[in-house]
């Protein structure tokens, strides 16, 4: 299973509201709710979706774990396709 990280150079800006994430070479803005926001923080080291899942399933016991992998496995694939997150 491939380890996932933060692309190097992704500007990081968190306010009252929420998380941003800027590519340093499009300076596109993408937004991040607080669920995100913890993904991003763990990938900070390399993680494996499986470990990511673990963490997100502890954080939130109500949410189903079904559910929670769907939306991590869509989470990851976006931040991939925007080049805010790389296979480590």
């Amino acid at each position: 299973m491939p380890y996932y990280g933060q692309a190097e150079g992704v500007t990081v800006t968190t306010l009252d509201d929420g998380t941003f994430l800027v590519h340093p070479a499009t300076q596109e803005i993408y937004f991040l709710d607080a669920l995100a926001a913890g993904v991003w923080s763990a990938l900070a080291e390399p993680s494996d979706e499986t470990e990511l899942a673990e963490l997100l399933c502890e954080a939130f016991p109500e949410t189903d774990a079904a559910t929670i992998r769907a939306d991590l496995a869509r989470l990851l694939a976006d931040l991939l396709a925007r080049e805010l997150a790389v296979v480590a």
